[in-house]
């Protein structure tokens, strides 16, 4: 495992991929945040990446609160599917954050996308088994899906 010290991101380690030692507080949880270099051969990081884990290691306290739209709306999908008795409406949007629970940032690889994108992955209650990921561009979260189906 190679071990390096960022300027400004402090301790990283990379296995595959490299990981902050320093994490991100979200919905209650303290999560990392895992980065794709954009060479692998150099393992650098490229210009938009390194805006992008700013971004997301500076998250505003309300997050929860700007977020809940695009979560709200996989939330609503599911519930459409399984009905009220499996997925109960929602009081108010930020009440979708009971049935989540974060588990690391994903910053991927850029190539020619020009806006700082990551990706928060993360377990939900109303789909266990594919999980929940959340894409923020420029640090604002503007879609969710199910893990896997989400990029720059």
């Amino acid at each position: 495992m190679t071990t390096l010290h960022d300027p400004d991101f402090g301790l990283m380690h990379f296995d595959g991929e490299w990981t902050l030692e320093r994490r991100v507080p979200f919905n209650g949880f303290e999560v990392p945040v895992k980065i794709k270099p954009e060479d692998t051969s150099t393992l650098t990081l490229s210009l938009v990446q390194r805006s992008a884990v700013r971004l997301a290691l500076e998250l505003p306290p309300d997050i929860l609160t700007l977020a809940a739209p695009a979560v709200v709306q996989n939330y609503e999908v599911y519930r459409d599917m399984l009905g009220d008795e499996e997925l109960p409406p929602l009081q108010v949007p930020q009440d979708v954050w009971k049935a989540v629970q974060p588990s690391y940032i994903f910053v991927p690889r850029h190539f020619d996308v020009k806006i700082p994108t990551f990706l928060l992955n993360a377990e939900c209650d109303w789909d266990p088994e594919h999980g929940l990921v959340i894409r923020f561009r420029n640090g604002h979260a503007d879609a969710s899906s199910q893990q896997g189906e989400l990029g720059c």
